[in-house]
């Protein structure tokens, strides 16, 4: 409907919005049209699949495709509606690359894909529906291999102070939209992902910052593609079991301060001898020294060393 914002546009930019919402014309780029069509092909197998495997599967269709509205402020269709023995639940199917899908996986949903987030929270607000999930497919999985999937599932109650403060957000914003009022841009297209995606594009960003996106050298070496992709996947990796080691530590410190109330020296607990000792440790306070030294002698003490940084993002 014209007038309103659309609940999947909500968690993106706000610029984006306002050059809809101002009757701009979207410019679908190569880039862009294949995302959509990815989308397309995929969308009612990922819906099939959900129906057969999420958890309190099997899941009858409800209703696809749907309208939904929120105060005169949003509406959107949402993907699926399906039930089973006890609940509904909204499903949105996504279609994603390879390293689009490991951050997925690996990273929280409201940061490493508000906009999933936000737009499937609104849906089940709107519909009054108390469980959804966001389904992803790996599109770049092998042939030799079934499509792999992931899910994320959100409680409706567990989220109330996020949708709160999206709700009023996008109350102000649409305000804003009906009186006339320019949206500055939030993103930079140089350097935001998210830009690349964006049908107004050609509106927002300079011609040098346009060219900029599409400066990376194409390497299409299979065997290279191999290496690049193993790489990410291994970092993804690597930052999940981070996580999990802070998790693992937050609750070994909780139950170390639990010790220590209890033993002073050295006490024997069942098949554990446990001992307590103080351990003093010194280090240099360099930003201390800095500041003590001169330059002069800083540059006779101190060693410089640089190393490269690769960063891979999914495109």
């Amino acid at each position: 409907m014209e007038g309103l914002i659309r609940m999947s546009e909500a968690g993106g930019c706000e610029r984006a919005i306002w050059y809809r919402y101002n009757g701009y014309e979207p410019q679908f780029t190569p880039r862009i049209q294949r995302a959509i069509e990815d989308g397309n092909i995929h969308e009612q197998y990922i819906l099939d699949w959900a129906s057969q495997n999420l958890p309190g599967a099997p899941y009858a269709f409800v209703d696809q495709q749907v309208e939904v509205f929120v105060n005169k402020i949003l509406s959107g269709h949402y993907d699926a509606l399906m039930r089973n023995e006890e609940n509904l639940v909204i499903v949105e199917a996504k279609a994603l690359s390879r390293q689009s899908f490991l951050e997925f996986k690996n990273k929280p949903i409201d940061v490493a894909f508000r906009r999933y987030y936000i737009q499937t929270l609104l849906y089940m607000y709107a519909s009054n529906i108390k469980l959804g999930y966001i389904v992803a497919r790996n599109v770049d999985t092998p042939k030799e291999m079934p499509y792999e999937h992931w899910y994320v599932e959100l409680r409706l109650d567990e989220h109330k102070h996020v949708i709160e403060r999206e709700l009023e957000r996008l109350k102000n914003l649409k305000f804003k939209l009906d009186l006339g009022e320019e949206i500055e841009r939030p993103f930079n297209p140089s350097t935001d992902t998210i830009c690349k995606y964006c049908p107004f594009l050609t509106y927002c960003a300079t011609k040098e910052e346009i060219n900029n996106i599409d400066v990376a050298t194409l390497i299409d070496d299979e065997e290279f593609v191999k290496i690049v992709e193993r790489y990410a996947e291994l970092k993804n990796d690597i930052a999940a079991l981070e996580n999990e080691k802070k998790e693992l530590e937050n609750e070994a410190n909780k139950l170390k301060e639990l010790i220590e109330a209890r033993v002073t020296n050295t006490a024997v607990v069942k098949n554990y001898l446990v001992e307590v000792k103080e351990i003093i440790s010194e280090r240099v306070d360099t930003k201390k020294v800095k500041q003590l030294l001169s330059q002069e002698v800083l540059k006779d003490v101190l060693i410089t060393t640089s190393y490269k940084k690769i960063n891979i993002k999914g495109i």
